[in-house]
């Protein structure tokens, strides 16, 4: 992404620092530039855009640049392309300078790679292509990226992983991180912050600040706040995206280092974090152990915030477990926390909650009511997850099949938005499908099937993927077994014409 010039006087101040910062892996890249010949891969791993910066204004400032030509080629813009293809592209368009040797220097390819989910189209045709990069691009080429960035080349990319001679780590200064901070905290003016691309975003600065600050605090042994924080903050992120593992290596992390501070309620935080995701995993009785000391620490720490959310998860997991006026009983408790600390989120969320048990219940006018009062909260205070998830609620209560079918597409219209890739397969395999269905529209029942399937693909929903691809095999097998009852019925009344005409012609 591009970033913003640095005044000079500040940036010869940053060049100095960061150099001396990282003194030994610049001249091991030095060394890679001055002695590589040929197609040859090193890696730059650096955190943040701007230090990127400073490793080429030093490169071509150095000595040697005298002899090398350094080309820097910036990707920011993409999402996915073709590596080869575009060096190719831009090799034509750059004359060659005679007597000095191409160095290239690749830069922005953090948004190609991503940082969630497993292969991109990146990495698969990195993969693809690596035999013909090295035929076709016969010069030394080094790869800026991010330490979450490598991680992901060489776990799924590893036939070009294989190819790297040098991988070059740089530090950023204590400065940067600062700035980073500060530029986090501003809320984003250009997108909300629960739709996909701004939650990817943060995921990157995310792991860009969490990284550094290991580096500078190491932990575990010695956590610092800041890396509790920050490990919190992207187990919460990841859950927001189903990225599970990520979210409970996190949490976990959390959890590690807040027991080394004696820390209650980053430790409680950490603890509610792997609930939930043993919930979101159906593993209910991990789940409740998790909520229970939870709570405990919450109650310790005197966090009635903390508390109100945790007695609404364990509610969830009662529920689940047909425990249900326990449920009931753990959600007004939670509602009263809420009320008293004017948390109108959570407040939304155990309205919705009294909701889902009252509509199981039977309880049709006081579910709605419920749910009314929830949707309004959520819609007051932009939550569009919960907007999203009351919305549901509403379209599977429907009579109406149309109406129904049309809230139901409006959730999943939502969950797009979001991101919410678990809630969309959801939405589709069990109420948009069926609801397609119940209005015979059999081709639109398949695509959102499909559609299902498609999204679940090389997840951790498997369960998802497969149960799709097995209503999909229904589906048509209906249809295989409509049309040859259509075709018998057709076939028997072609038959019986025949006969009659014959008879007649017999009698005449």
């Amino acid at each position: 992404m591009p970033h913003p010039p640095t005044p000079p006087s500040q940036s010869n101040e940053n060049s100095v620092e960061f150099l001396g910062l990282n003194l030994d892996a610049f001249r091991e890249l030095v060394t890679f530039a001055r002695v590589a010949e040929g197609f040859t891969l090193a890696i730059a791993e650096l955190n943040f855009e701007a230090d990127g910066d400073l490793i080429i204004q030093a490169l071509e400032t150095h000595k040697m640049a005298q002899s090398i030509q350094f080309m820097e080629m910036d990707f920011s813009e993409a999402a996915s392309f073709s590596l080869l293809n575009e060096v190719n592209a831009r090799l034509a368009d750059t004359p060659m300078q005679p007597e000095r040797k191409r160095v290239l220097l690749i830069r922005g390819l953090s948004t190609a790679i991503g940082v969630k989910g497993n292969y991109s189209q990146f990495l698969a045709d990195l993969n693809y292509s690596r035999d013909l990069l090295a035929a076709q691009v016969p010069h030394p080429i080094v790869l800026f990226l991010p330490d979450y960035g490598v991680t992901r080349l060489a776990h799924y990319a590893k036939d070009f992983w294989t190819w790297k001679s040098g991988l070059f780590r740089f530090r950023t200064t204590r400065q940067r991180i600062e700035t980073s901070q500060t530029q986090m905290g501003q809320a984003s003016r250009d997108l909300p912050t629960d739709s996909l691309p701004a939650k990817q975003a943060r995921i990157e600065q995310l792991e860009q600040l969490l990284s550094e600050s290991i580096q500078t605090g190491n932990p575990p042994t010695h956590p610092q706040p800041l890396c509790i924080a920050l490990a919190l903050e992207l187990g919460d992120a990841y859950r927001s995206l189903s990225e599970l593992d990520q979210a409970r290596r996190h949490y976990h992390s959390a959890w590690e280092w807040a027991k080394t501070d004696a820390d209650l309620e980053h430790q409680a935080n950490a603890l509610f974090g792997l609930g939930q995701v043993h919930r979101l995993r159906d593993n209910h009785s991990k789940a409740s152990v998790r909520f229970d000391q939870a709570l405990h620490l919450y109650q310790a720490a005197g966090d009635r915030l903390g508390e109100a959310n945790t007695l609404i998860a364990k509610g969830d997991v009662l529920q689940f477990l047909d425990r249900r006026s326990e449920a009931l009983q753990h959600y007004d408790q939670a509602l009263e926390l809420y009320q008293a600390t004017g948390a109108r989120l959570g407040e939304a969320n155990t309205l919705k909650a009294k909701g889902d048990v009252l509509q199981f219940l039977d309880r049709r006018s006081e579910a709605l009511q419920h749910y009314d009062q929830a949707l309004e909260l959520y819609q007051a205070t932009g939550a569009r997850l919960g907007e999203a998830n009351v919305i549901q609620e509403l379209g599977k209560m429907q009579d109406n099949l149309e109406e129904s079918l049309r809230l139901l597409q409006q959730a999943q219209s939502l969950y797009e938005a979001i991101g919410d890739r678990y809630s969309q397969c959801r939405n589709l395999l069990k109420f948009v499908s069926p609801a397609h269905l119940r209005l015979g529209q059999q081709q639109d029942a398949l695509k959102a099937l499909q559609c299902a399937a498609e999204l679940a693909r090389d997840t951790e929903f498997e369960f998802f993927y497969e149960a799709a691809l097995q209503e999909i095999r229904e589906l048509e097998s209906h249809k295989e077994t409509a049309s040859m009852l259509v075709s018998k019925f057709i076939t028997w009344i072609l038959l019986g014409v025949a006969i009659a005409l014959l008879f007649g012609w017999l009698i005449r």
